[in-house]
């Protein structure tokens, strides 16, 4: 999976609550080994407010995924393990 399926799986799955800038950015980032303190640095943001963005994005995905996600987790493995793909979405990454 990359990230970029990874993205709109998330954006799919956390309806309505979309992905905002600073969303897609930390899950990328995060998809890259990149720390939190990493991204703040680099992108101009302040370190806890990327944390803050962090935790609700992992606790949300837990809610709607019924299974702990964490940014040290394995995010990938985790959004592989549903079958969550709508043939659509399927369409647009093939």
């Amino acid at each position: 999976m990359l990230v970029d399926e990874a993205l709109l799986l998330l954006d799919t799955v956390l309806t309505p609550e979309h992905l905002s800038d600073v969303l897609v950015l930390v899950v990328r980032q995060v998809w890259d080994g990149k720390t939190y303190q990493e991204i703040a640095q680099n992108n101009g943001y302040d370190t806890d407010y990327i944390k803050h963005i962090g935790a609700h994005l992992w606790k949300s995905l837990s809610h709607t995924l019924s299974q702990k996600v964490t940014k040290s987790g394995s995010v990938p493995e985790v959004l592989m393990g549903y079958n969550l793909y709508p043939e659509w979405c399927m369409a647009i990454i093939s």
